[in-house]
Protein backbone atom coordinates (compact mmCIF):
# COMPACT_ATOMS: atom_id res chain seq x y z
CA UNK A 1 0.00 0.00 0.00
CA UNK A 2 2.77 2.39 0.94
CA UNK A 3 4.49 1.69 -2.40
CA UNK A 4 1.35 2.66 -4.33
CA UNK A 5 0.98 5.90 -2.31
CA UNK A 6 4.57 6.86 -3.11
CA UNK A 7 3.97 6.02 -6.78
CA UNK A 8 0.84 8.21 -6.86
CA UNK A 9 2.75 11.12 -5.29
CA UNK A 10 5.56 10.79 -7.83
CA UNK A 11 3.11 10.63 -10.74
CA UNK A 12 1.29 13.66 -9.40
CA UNK A 13 4.55 15.61 -9.11
CA UNK A 14 5.54 14.63 -12.63
CA UNK A 15 2.11 15.64 -13.94
CA UNK A 16 2.37 19.08 -12.27
CA UNK A 17 5.90 19.57 -13.62
CA UNK A 18 4.77 18.67 -17.15
CA UNK A 19 1.78 21.01 -16.91
CA UNK A 20 3.99 23.83 -15.66
CA UNK A 21 6.43 23.25 -18.51
CA UNK A 22 3.65 23.40 -21.09
CA UNK A 23 2.60 26.79 -19.70
CA UNK A 24 5.60 27.99 -21.69
CA UNK A 25 3.71 27.40 -24.92
CA UNK A 26 1.24 29.83 -26.49
CA UNK A 27 -1.97 28.46 -28.04
CA UNK A 28 -0.61 28.67 -31.59
CA UNK A 29 2.75 27.29 -32.80
CA UNK A 30 5.65 29.59 -31.95
CA UNK A 31 6.71 31.58 -35.03
CA UNK A 32 10.51 31.46 -34.82
CA UNK A 33 12.82 33.38 -37.18
CA UNK A 34 16.40 32.36 -37.92
CA UNK A 35 18.83 34.79 -39.50
CA UNK A 36 21.98 33.80 -41.34
CA UNK A 37 25.23 34.78 -39.64
CA UNK A 38 28.55 32.98 -39.62
CA UNK A 39 28.76 30.22 -37.03
CA UNK A 40 25.31 31.06 -35.66
CA UNK A 41 23.21 29.84 -38.57
CA UNK A 42 23.29 29.03 -42.27
CA UNK A 43 20.37 27.72 -44.28
CA UNK A 44 22.35 24.85 -45.80
CA UNK A 45 24.80 24.19 -42.95
CA UNK A 46 22.98 24.74 -39.64
CA UNK A 47 24.97 26.26 -36.81
CA UNK A 48 24.87 27.20 -33.14
CA UNK A 49 21.35 28.62 -33.24
CA UNK A 50 19.92 25.59 -35.03
CA UNK A 51 21.33 23.20 -32.40
CA UNK A 52 20.19 25.59 -29.66
CA UNK A 53 16.66 25.68 -31.11
CA UNK A 54 16.49 21.88 -31.36
CA UNK A 55 17.29 21.67 -27.66
CA UNK A 56 14.68 24.20 -26.56
CA UNK A 57 12.04 22.53 -28.74
CA UNK A 58 12.82 19.22 -27.02
CA UNK A 59 12.72 20.71 -23.52
CA UNK A 60 9.71 22.98 -23.94
CA UNK A 61 7.58 20.50 -25.95
CA UNK A 62 6.08 23.53 -27.73
CA UNK A 63 5.08 23.49 -31.41
CA UNK A 64 7.25 25.71 -33.63
CA UNK A 65 6.95 27.16 -37.12
CA UNK A 66 10.40 28.20 -38.38
CA UNK A 67 11.30 30.79 -41.01
CA UNK A 68 14.46 32.58 -42.17
CA UNK A 69 14.44 36.38 -42.31
CA UNK A 70 17.03 39.17 -42.65
CA UNK A 71 18.01 40.41 -39.19
CA UNK A 72 16.55 43.91 -39.54
CA UNK A 73 13.29 42.39 -40.79
CA UNK A 74 13.19 39.98 -37.85
CA UNK A 75 13.26 42.84 -35.32
CA UNK A 76 10.51 44.67 -37.20
CA UNK A 77 8.31 41.57 -37.43
CA UNK A 78 8.85 40.81 -33.73
CA UNK A 79 7.87 44.35 -32.74
CA UNK A 80 4.76 44.14 -34.95
CA UNK A 81 3.83 40.75 -33.47
CA UNK A 82 4.22 38.86 -36.77
CA UNK A 83 6.82 36.53 -35.26
CA UNK A 84 7.12 35.34 -31.67
CA UNK A 85 10.75 34.40 -31.07
CA UNK A 86 14.32 34.54 -32.35
CA UNK A 87 17.77 33.66 -31.04
CA UNK A 88 20.99 35.61 -30.50
CA UNK A 89 19.36 38.99 -29.96
CA UNK A 90 21.21 41.86 -28.31
CA UNK A 91 19.38 43.59 -25.44
CA UNK A 92 18.82 47.35 -25.83
CA UNK A 93 16.47 49.72 -23.95
CA UNK A 94 14.48 50.29 -27.17
CA UNK A 95 13.96 46.58 -27.73
CA UNK A 96 12.93 45.96 -24.12
CA UNK A 97 9.77 47.93 -24.88
CA UNK A 98 8.44 45.13 -27.07
CA UNK A 99 10.51 42.03 -26.22
CA UNK A 100 11.49 39.76 -23.33
CA UNK A 101 15.05 38.38 -23.16
CA UNK A 102 16.58 35.14 -21.84
CA UNK A 103 20.40 35.64 -22.01
CA UNK A 104 22.76 32.79 -22.88
CA UNK A 105 25.68 34.03 -25.01
CA UNK A 106 28.56 36.47 -24.42
CA UNK A 107 30.20 38.02 -27.46
CA UNK A 108 33.08 40.48 -27.81
CA UNK A 109 33.52 42.82 -30.77
CA UNK A 110 36.72 44.01 -32.45
CA UNK A 111 37.54 46.44 -35.25
CA UNK A 112 38.75 44.64 -38.36
CA UNK A 113 41.08 46.84 -40.43
CA UNK A 114 41.72 45.97 -44.06
CA UNK A 115 45.07 46.15 -45.86
CA UNK A 116 44.38 49.71 -47.14
CA UNK A 117 44.46 51.12 -43.60
CA UNK A 118 47.90 52.62 -42.87
CA UNK A 119 49.86 51.03 -40.03
CA UNK A 120 50.00 54.47 -38.40
CA UNK A 121 46.27 54.09 -37.58
CA UNK A 122 46.33 52.62 -34.08
CA UNK A 123 43.28 54.19 -32.36
CA UNK A 124 39.66 54.95 -33.12
CA UNK A 125 40.42 58.67 -32.94
CA UNK A 126 43.10 58.30 -35.61
CA UNK A 127 40.70 56.34 -37.80
CA UNK A 128 38.03 59.04 -37.48
CA UNK A 129 40.56 61.74 -38.36
CA UNK A 130 41.69 59.86 -41.49
CA UNK A 131 38.99 61.22 -43.80
CA UNK A 132 39.86 58.87 -46.66
CA UNK A 133 38.86 55.80 -44.61
CA UNK A 134 35.35 54.37 -44.46
CA UNK A 135 33.64 51.65 -42.47
CA UNK A 136 30.86 49.14 -43.14
CA UNK A 137 28.13 47.95 -40.78
CA UNK A 138 24.89 46.00 -40.76
CA UNK A 139 21.61 47.84 -40.36
CA UNK A 140 19.89 47.09 -37.01
CA UNK A 141 23.12 45.79 -35.42
CA UNK A 142 24.21 47.26 -32.10
CA UNK A 143 27.85 46.68 -31.19
CA UNK A 144 28.75 48.54 -27.97
CA UNK A 145 28.15 52.12 -26.81
CA UNK A 146 31.71 53.13 -27.77
CA UNK A 147 31.67 51.40 -31.16
CA UNK A 148 28.17 52.70 -31.91
CA UNK A 149 29.34 56.23 -31.12
CA UNK A 150 32.30 55.82 -33.45
CA UNK A 151 30.06 54.56 -36.25
CA UNK A 152 27.64 57.44 -35.73
CA UNK A 153 30.47 59.96 -36.14
CA UNK A 154 31.47 58.27 -39.38
CA UNK A 155 27.85 58.18 -40.53
CA UNK A 156 27.48 61.91 -39.84
CA UNK A 157 30.38 62.48 -42.24
CA UNK A 158 29.08 60.01 -44.86
CA UNK A 159 31.87 57.57 -44.16
CA UNK A 160 29.68 54.65 -43.03
CA UNK A 161 28.05 52.21 -45.42
CA UNK A 162 25.19 50.20 -43.94
CA UNK A 163 24.14 46.92 -45.57
CA UNK A 164 21.41 44.41 -44.95
CA UNK A 165 23.36 41.33 -43.84
CA UNK A 166 26.78 39.98 -42.94
CA UNK A 167 27.21 38.05 -46.17
CA UNK A 168 27.02 41.33 -48.10
CA UNK A 169 29.19 43.12 -45.53
CA UNK A 170 32.15 40.75 -45.82
CA UNK A 171 31.85 40.42 -49.59
CA UNK A 172 32.05 44.22 -49.91
CA UNK A 173 34.87 44.38 -47.35
CA UNK A 174 36.89 41.82 -49.34
CA UNK A 175 36.37 43.84 -52.52
CA UNK A 176 37.68 47.01 -50.83
CA UNK A 177 34.37 48.88 -50.82
CA UNK A 178 35.21 50.07 -47.29
CA UNK A 179 38.33 49.65 -45.22
CA UNK A 180 37.06 48.51 -41.81
CA UNK A 181 34.16 46.94 -39.96
CA UNK A 182 33.17 45.86 -36.45
CA UNK A 183 33.74 42.11 -36.23
CA UNK A 184 32.72 39.24 -33.97
CA UNK A 185 34.52 35.86 -33.87
CA UNK A 186 31.10 34.33 -34.53
CA UNK A 187 31.13 36.01 -37.93
CA UNK A 188 34.58 36.90 -39.21
CA UNK A 189 36.11 33.44 -38.88
CA UNK A 190 33.47 32.07 -41.22
CA UNK A 191 33.11 34.92 -43.70
CA UNK A 192 36.81 35.63 -44.21
CA UNK A 193 37.22 32.02 -45.38
CA UNK A 194 34.34 32.56 -47.77
CA UNK A 195 35.55 35.97 -48.93
CA UNK A 196 39.33 36.07 -48.52
CA UNK A 197 41.02 39.45 -48.35
CA UNK A 198 44.21 40.07 -50.33
CA UNK A 199 46.76 41.64 -48.00
CA UNK A 200 47.35 41.87 -44.27
CA UNK A 201 44.50 42.65 -41.94
CA UNK A 202 44.56 43.79 -38.31
CA UNK A 203 42.15 43.03 -35.50
CA UNK A 204 42.01 45.97 -33.08
CA UNK A 205 40.44 46.06 -29.62
CA UNK A 206 39.33 49.70 -29.40
CA UNK A 207 36.75 49.00 -26.71
CA UNK A 208 38.43 46.57 -24.24
CA UNK A 209 35.49 46.52 -21.85
CA UNK A 210 32.84 45.66 -24.41
CA UNK A 211 30.92 42.44 -23.99
CA UNK A 212 27.62 41.92 -25.73
CA UNK A 213 25.04 39.67 -24.09
CA UNK A 214 22.89 37.84 -26.62
CA UNK A 215 19.60 36.26 -25.67
CA UNK A 216 16.62 34.27 -26.77
CA UNK A 217 14.15 37.02 -27.73
CA UNK A 218 10.40 36.63 -27.11
CA UNK A 219 7.60 38.94 -28.21
CA UNK A 220 5.64 40.68 -25.44
CA UNK A 221 2.61 40.41 -27.70
CA UNK A 222 2.76 36.62 -27.39
CA UNK A 223 4.37 35.75 -24.03
CA UNK A 224 3.40 36.88 -20.53
CA UNK A 225 5.77 37.89 -17.75
CA UNK A 226 5.13 34.56 -16.04
CA UNK A 227 5.97 32.68 -19.23
CA UNK A 228 9.24 34.55 -19.75
CA UNK A 229 10.35 33.55 -16.25
CA UNK A 230 9.82 29.93 -17.25
CA UNK A 231 11.71 30.41 -20.52
CA UNK A 232 14.57 32.02 -18.60
CA UNK A 233 14.63 28.99 -16.29
CA UNK A 234 14.72 26.68 -19.31
CA UNK A 235 17.69 28.57 -20.80
CA UNK A 236 19.43 28.50 -17.41
CA UNK A 237 19.06 24.72 -17.38
CA UNK A 238 20.84 24.55 -20.76
CA UNK A 239 23.71 26.55 -19.28
CA UNK A 240 23.94 24.75 -15.95
CA UNK A 241 23.91 21.19 -17.31
CA UNK A 242 26.65 21.98 -19.87
CA UNK A 243 24.47 21.59 -22.97
CA UNK A 244 25.16 25.11 -24.24
CA UNK A 245 28.92 24.69 -23.74
CA UNK A 246 28.78 21.45 -25.71
CA UNK A 247 26.95 23.16 -28.61
CA UNK A 248 29.41 26.08 -28.69
CA UNK A 249 32.41 23.75 -28.49
CA UNK A 250 31.21 21.81 -31.54
CA UNK A 251 31.16 24.99 -33.61
CA UNK A 252 33.92 27.16 -32.13
CA UNK A 253 36.36 24.94 -30.25
CA UNK A 254 36.74 24.44 -26.50
CA UNK A 255 38.76 27.54 -25.60
CA UNK A 256 36.55 30.09 -27.31
CA UNK A 257 33.36 28.30 -26.25
CA UNK A 258 34.15 28.68 -22.53
CA UNK A 259 34.43 32.47 -22.82
CA UNK A 260 31.11 32.76 -24.65
CA UNK A 261 28.77 30.99 -22.21
CA UNK A 262 26.68 33.49 -20.27
CA UNK A 263 26.63 32.86 -16.50
CA UNK A 264 23.77 34.60 -14.63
Amino acid sequence: MRFFLILLVLLSMQSRATAALRDLCPVQPIRFAHYEMGALYGKDRGGIDEDFLKEIIKRSECAFRITILPRARSWYELEMGSIDMMASGLVTPEREKFAWFAPYLVDKKYVLLGPAVPLTIQTSEQFIQAKQLTMGGVRSFRYSPKYDEMMQKLDDNRRLERVGDLETLYRMFASGRFQATIASPLAYRYYLKRYPVVGAMRLMDWDPGNKSISALVLSKKTFSEEQIRQWQNLIRSLIEDGTLLKILTQHLGAEEAKSMVFHP
